[in-house]
């Protein structure tokens, strides 16, 4: 019998057994007789069962229950049903209308009982995982994957979809860039992906890559552009991270993939939703910093440190008292500048969701407008987001589908960080003389509203650069795309998916001449600069694929899919600077003096393409495996690449990837067992980095303004053998569930190898650069992830508990060199073969030589700024001496501390009381270092800025004990040079958001359903760390990792939100 007629002869008994159902329900189901020539192994068995609601006892008609296509039953009024599948160890499916509910293993069960909870129920759908192309019930996953569903984070100031999902997948590391609206995290997926090429992982929106703009660079200092801004939580549907595979997108997957999949249209009733939230962000706790009482002894000993006579000193405005004198009340101040940049701001946002249709369409649309301020002054965010996404049935066999989105957001900024520190608002208000004024008094002792110039120091007026410095960054995206998909039969089917993004970023700053000290320039004396980009990216992409689907016997379940992808960008970025417009009224770069200007353009055209296969089978719904490969080329690669094969004249990187299951649980040994779930796992896969940038195959040349004289020199030396790295990746992993899954234990152990690793490899100076980037080291990450979760209480009061835990070990296998060192903010790091990358490297210490007699007994040295040799004295730091020749220099120095982590992730939990739901999420990160660079400058005691109170500590008068040295002008034995003084343990525990929601009672009428709640963010960190924020990222790079450079910190915020259903 042809399996045709098979499928028409299960029907027919299917619809018998539909039609007696009801009155006749207790009637025994004919027995399905199998003909030999078959050929199945396997007899039809009868599973009976009832489904409940597991709060009330209820039972629940109407509920569809389903193997596949080949059988399916409805429960009736008692909640009962009967189901013929092919072996009692198979999955069957749980559906009201077209939503999935639930996926059930029978586990050799005739007989069973469902319990349905209230958020199985309201959350139909959550238990299909996304994949690369389409969805998979999770049980029939075989990679390490970790699925976040989002449909109820608008309960939480959730602006960016980083801040929903961080600490809520085991062996993803996020974090957060800096307490600034709209910049994001950082996103590492088990560890360090790369020294030198791309870190962070691909993003992939709807099917379609969403470029995360990894070659645009900001002008502003301390800013970082976050395309992911431009989405809106509310539009997210779920989330998911692909952490051991990404080989069906080849170069483009070696440091994991998130899939985002927006929302769509549930049903065809026509829904509107609004929600609409306002907050208060309150301004963190200030450091410690010396008040002006305190702060005038310690100027003066500086001064008299310095060198300067006391006579001179005496004649310092400070320091005299007599009101008369002239400008005594500039002078005598008590100024607390950290709240002179800092304040208590508000936040405000609206957003309107419609969603609707017919048989034949379907539509998600929605308008949004958010605006968040920063607590720095004049620091804010605001977006105005549109977004479309429609699905049609034009034919019975063909559909399609469009998304499409539309963001505009604008950031109002300032310059933070490393090398701008005396234009930086938060370094502004640490280090300005609390004794000095934001504004001028006159000789009355008047205010006058004219701010204060930079004061006889040379440091700036910080209300001065908080209100008259400029800074904005202005971005526009569209993103779109549209699908269709055409099935010829049962099996065969073909879909491409065609889409565009534009994306547009102007950015501009002004520095003002009053209240900033004039710089030096390349020509002449900078007062105030002007600066401008503006950049545009164009990006088309395309990928069209053929399946087959089969099942064989009902055994054997095959699918196998072949693609193609093609992705074309094109980038176009001008650049311009101005200096010294004549006054600060003219903002514009055509204010400044012409032959100070400065211009800058860069062109890049850059193309992916690949050809791809995936096959999935498994048998008996038992044994699962997947098959993957992506054949990949790029006008990255050099044309002499070693690895891969040539196609068309061009070298295609390979990447397979080999994945199984074995689901335990549905053997005939695991019957009546109290697990619902127990898969085993294994993988194998390699993904490629083509993230090495553009023209690295070719000598370039930039252009060069020597004393008004334009000339080109070398950017770059061609290596026409580069080419993508290799990360090959092991994954074996268990999932465990209890019945109904009040218990889900879920972990893997993993090992990934990058090779063909990018590094600067040493040129001979005759060339004229010191490094070119070549293939030619090895890294290895090897980690363990963690997920758990358990329903404490399920009765009236109910409790969810889970956690995601992460921990890797970073080890360079391989280095054309044995060592290399890079600065970063005055300090070192070395990645060196055997160790983890980019480790802090510097100075050991052993305390504060506390007497003369101590320190002339070590007898240890240090070398001048004008060469010559130096004894340590009493009050000086205790270097340790690594190779004990009696010379402190950079021989040395030694490894003091890893930023990475010994483990991170995070815990949450959720409850529910009538009509309240509580939810709390936290964030950890145990064991990293940090280098803590805004500490070395508050505590160096080498200047006249102001220091923070604990160096109240420092070594005064012989014999003193203490572990804060003398205080000395410009710092001449090295005391605040990088040691392990300045790296802190990093650990914190933070509670990200804490929330309470209450369902308010309505008829249901016009008005579905009213929600109001009440949220928190930030409220609670608990950290050792001595600055303002344990968590921040300067930069995605390796190299930067774990560097407090001074960056706006997070901030706590308390909001209340409404959201209307109708």
């Amino acid at each position: 019998m042809k399996r045709k007629n098979i499928q028409k002869f299960c029907t027919a008994v299917l619809a018998l057994q539909m039609g007696f159902a009801g009155s006749l329900w207790a009637q025994e189901v004919e027995e399905v007789k199998v003909q030999p020539n078959q050929q199945m192994e396997y007899l039809i068995e009868e599973v009976a069962g009832k489904v409940v609601s597991k709060r009330t006892g209820e039972s629940l008609e109407g509920v569809a229950v389903s193997y596949k296509d080949l059988s399916s039953t409805f429960t009736n009024s008692a909640g009962e049903f009967k189901l013929m599948v092919p072996s009692s160890s198979v999955t069957v499916a749980l559906r009201i209308g077209d939503r999935l509910i639930k996926e059930y293993p029978l586990n050799g069960r005739t007989t069973v009982d469902v319990e349905l909870s209230d958020l199985e129920l309201a959350g139909a759908g959550k238990q299909f995982v996304q994949m690369a192309y389409g969805e998979r019930p999770s049980a029939q996953v075989t990679g390490a994957m970790s699925a976040v569903d989002l449909t109820e984070s608008w309960k939480n100031k959730a602006n960016m979809p980083e801040t929903s999902i961080q600490g809520t997948a085991a062996g993803v590391n996020m974090i957060r860039r800096s307490g600034t609206p709209g910049m994001g995290a950082d996103v590492f997926i088990r560890g360090l992906g790369s020294l030198n090429a791309k870190t962070q992982p691909l993003v992939v929106v709807d099917g379609m890559i969403y470029d995360m703009n990894e070659y645009d660079g900001s002008i502003i200092e301390g800013y970082t552009s976050n395309p992911l801004s431009f989405i809106d939580i509310k539009d997210i549907d779920k989330v998911t991270f692909i952490k051991d595979g990404g080989s069906i997108y080849g170069t483009k997957g070696a440091n994991g993939v998130i899939l985002i999949t927006t929302t769509r249209a549930k049903d065809l009733t026509t829904k509107i939703d609004f929600y609409t939230y306002g907050g208060v962000n309150i301004k963190p706790k200030n450091l410690p910093v010396m008040e002006a009482g305190e702060f005038r002894p310690y100027f003066t000993q500086m001064l008299a440190s310095s060198g300067l006579h006391a006579n001179e000193v005496i004649n310092y405005r400070y320091l005299n008292d007599d009101p008369d004198t002239l400008g005594y009340y500039n002078y005598h101040n008590n100024t607390d500048w950290q709240n002179q940049v800092m304040n208590t701001t508000y936040d405000q946002n609206y957003f309107v969701k419609v969603t609707g249709g017919d048989n034949i369409a379907s539509y998600a649309l929605s308008v949004g407008h958010l605006k968040s301020e920063s607590v720095m002054k004049g620091d804010d965010f605001s977006r105005t987001n549109m977004r479309f996404n429609a699905d049609f049935q034009i034919t019975e066999k063909l559909t399609a589908g469009t998304n499409v989105s539309f963001s505009y957001a604008v950031n109002n900024l300032h310059k933070y960080g490393y090398g701008v520190e005396n234009i930086s608002p938060l370094n502004l208000g640490l280090i300005k003389a609390p004794f000095l004024a934001p504004n001028i008094y006159d000789e009355a002792g008047v205010l006058s509203p004219n701010l204060y110039d930079v004061d006889s120091m040379g440091i700036s007026n910080p209300s001065a650069v908080v209100e008259n410095m400029q800074g904005e960054n202005r971005r526009y995206r569209f993103f779109g795309s549209y699908n269709a998909r055409y099935e010829f039969n049962d099996h065969f089917s073909i879909q491409s998916l065609f889409g565009l993004t534009i994306d547009k970023n102007r950015e501009s700053f002004f520095i003002p001449d009053l209240g900033t000290p004039e710089e030096e320039g390349t020509n002449a004396l900078v007062r105030n600069q002007i600066g401008g980009q503006v950049s545009r990216v164009f990006s088309s992409y395309s990928d069209s694929r053929f399946d087959y689907t089969n099942t064989f016997g009902f055994a054997h379940n095959l699918n196998v899919g072949l693609g193609f992808r093609y992705n074309k960008n094109k980038l176009e970025e001008d650049s311009g600077y101005a200096f010294n417009s004549g006054t600060d009224d003219l903002i514009t770069l055509g204010s400044g003096v012409v032959t100070l200007n400065e211009s800058y353009a860069n062109v890049g055209d850059w193309i992916w393409m690949s050809y791809y296969a995936d096959v999935t089978y498994n048998f008996l719904e038992k044994y699962y495996l997947d098959v993957t490969m992506s054949v990949d080329g790029s006008s990255r690669f050099g044309k002499d690449a070693e690895g891969g094969i040539g196609l068309f004249g061009h070298r295609f990187g390979v990447f397979p990837s080999v994945k199984g299951a074995w689901l335990v649980s549905s053997e005939d040994f695991m019957r009546n067992s109290p697990l619902d779930l127990l898969k085993l796992r294994l993988s194998y896969s390699q993904t490629g980095n083509d993230g090495i940038g553009d023209y690295r195959y070719l000598q370039t040349y930039q252009g060069s303004n020597v004393i008004a004289n334009q000339g080109l020199v070398r950017a770059n030396l061609a290596n026409t053998a580069i080419q993508w790295e290799t990360n090959t990746k092991l994954n074996a992993g268990v999932d465990l569930a209890t019945a109904n899954s009040i218990f889900a234990f879920s972990v893997d152990i993993y090992q990934n190898t990058v090779s063909d690793m990018l590094t600067y490899q040493p040129l001979k100076t005759t060339i004229g650069l010191d490094y070119f980037l070549a293939n030619g080291g090895e890294m290895v990450n090897t980690g363990v992830d963690l997920g758990l979760s358990a329903r404490v209480l399920d009765q009236d009061v109910k409790l969810t508990l889970a956690a995601q835990v992460g921990t890797y070990k970073n080890e360079v296998k391989e280095l054309p060199y044995d060592q290399r060192t890079t600065q970063v903010a005055g300090g070192e790091v070395i990645t060196k073969v055997g160790e983890s990358a980019s480790m802090f490297y510097g100075y050991q210490t052993e305390g504060v030589y506390s007497t003369s007699e101590e320190a002339s007994t070590a007898g240890l040295m240090t070398t001048l700024p004008d060469g010559t040799l130096e004894a340590f004295g009493a009050g000086d730091v205790k270097f340790v001496d690594q190779n004990n020749d009696n010379v402190i220099d950079e021989n040395d120095r030694t490894i003091i501390g890893d930023p990475n982590p010994d483990f991170y992730g995070g815990f949450s939990a959720h409850a529910e009381y009538k009509r309240f739901t509580f939810d709390a999420a936290f964030s950890f990160s145990v064991g990293n270092d940090l280098y803590n660079y805004v500490r070395q400058q508050m505590e160096s005691m080498s200047g006249y800025e102001n220091q923070l109170t604990s160096v109240r500590n420092r070594w005064r008068t012989e014999g003193q004990q203490t572990n804060m040295p003398r205080l000395a002008y410009g710092d001449p034995m090295g005391n605040s040079r990088f040691s392990d003084r300045w790296v802190e343990d990093g650990s914190y525990l933070r509670l990200k958001t804490l929330s309470v929601n209450y369902a308010i009672p309505v008829d249901g009428k016009i008005v579905k359903k009213i929600d109001v709640y009440a949220s928190g963010q930030n409220l609670l960190t608990i950290t050792n760390y001595l600055g303002h924020d344990p968590e921040f990222s300067y930069t995605s790079s390796v190299f930067g990792q774990g560097v407090d450079m001074g960056l706006p910190p997070q901030f706590a915020s308390v909001m209340l939100g409404l959201k209307i259903g109708l």
